[in-house]
């Protein structure tokens, strides 16, 4: 979590395992876009992490996360 604490408060966050995803939220719609810019692609273990917003994942379909939630 450090690794998006550093851009903002975290408001929460939740973990799935099983598909290797997580929920974070940002307190403030700023925050979370500055981690989106220097998070997306950046690499966490073996995986590059990719970072989406609600509003982009409804726009494509698939189930999402809130506005102000990051993924891996």
């Amino acid at each position: 979590m450090a690794a998006f604490g550093r851009f903002g408060t975290l408001a929460g966050w939740k973990f799935l395992r099983r598909s290797n995803c997580a929920f974070i939220d940002f307190q403030s719609g700023a925050a979370a876009a500055a981690a989106r810019a220097a998070l997306h692609g950046a690499a966490f273990g073996p995986w590059a992490i990719r970072i989406e917003f609600k509003e982009e994942l409804r726009a494509s379909g698939r189930a999402g996360m809130s506005a102000q939630r990051a993924s891996w």
